[in-house]
């Protein structure tokens, strides 16, 4: 986060919305213009954009308008619209609120910006946003299985977010080689695990899913997913055999 850039001395403007309305704010157009009016914005070498799930969704979108030659984002959503993607019903208590002016990011996004997108392919919905978008020559697709929709998170735990953001921002990003180092460290991540378990789980794996789980929750036993995983497993133990060595 904040805390984050000024460590590393970058500067930055943090657009921070009141509401969860995926940036259909009737006055963004003006702060906007106010940032560009700023000498920050003016004395600025490069300019890039950074956000994840709602902040992805804003980073796609308003790239171009910030005038931003790269954008990292993490797990974004094309649309919130249900007339765009009836198939992702995880935000419809915020969509229904929104009075949709810039529903799509794609109509922000540009051939002059060089995109790296986030995001689990194991995500059903997150993966079906990310295919929306489509092939381009500019677009980067960093896969990173089993990291979920907190994508993000589950690269912090694998001790390469840092790492991926100082690429990103100084345009030597080797996507390849952190992928690498976060593949080393996928089992001291428990929103890896978490996520795994659940896949395996749904898959019949249910011992290799009990195991996962139990990785997970010694990991971090504030862990409410891989709870939740072992309780299902253990109480249905009868029908599934003894998993109690999974423990």
């Amino acid at each position: 986060g904040a805390s984050f850039l000024r460590g590393r001395q970058y500067s930055a403007v943090i657009f921070i919305n009141k509401q969860a309305n995926w940036s259909q704010s009737p006055n963004l157009g003006a702060a906007i213009a106010a940032v560009r009016k700023t000498k920050l914005f003016k004395k600025a070498k490069a300019r890039v954009a950074y956000g994840a799930s709602m902040g992805g969704f804003s980073a796609l979108m308003l790239a171009s308008a910030l005038g931003c030659v790269r954008a990292l984002v993490g797990s974004p959503q094309v649309s919130v619209d249900p007339r765009l993607v009836p198939f992702d019903t995880r935000f419809a208590d915020e969509a229904a609120k929104i009075d949709f002016r810039r529903p799509d990011a794609r109509d922000g996004m540009v051939d002059s910006c060089r995109y790296y997108i986030i995001y689990d392919p194991w995500h059903d919905i997150d993966r079906t946003h990310v295919e929306m978008i489509g092939d381009r020559p500019n677009i980067v697709q960093v896969r990173v299985p089993f990291g979920g929709h907190r994508v993000l998170s589950a690269l912090r735990e694998q001790q390469v977010l840092s790492d991926m953001v100082t690429g990103f921002a100084e345009d030597r990003l080797d996507v390849r080689a952190i992928l690498r180092k976060a593949r080393r460290k996928r089992w001291t991540s428990p929103t890896y695990l978490e996520n795994l378990s659940r896949h395996c789980v749904a898959r019949g794996k249910l011992r290799y899913g009990a195991d996962v789980a139990a990785q997970a929750f010694r990991l971090n036993t504030t862990s409410l997913t891989a709870y939740k995983t072992l309780s299902r497993l253990y109480l249905g133990s009868e029908r599934y055999g003894d998993l109690t060595e999974a423990s």
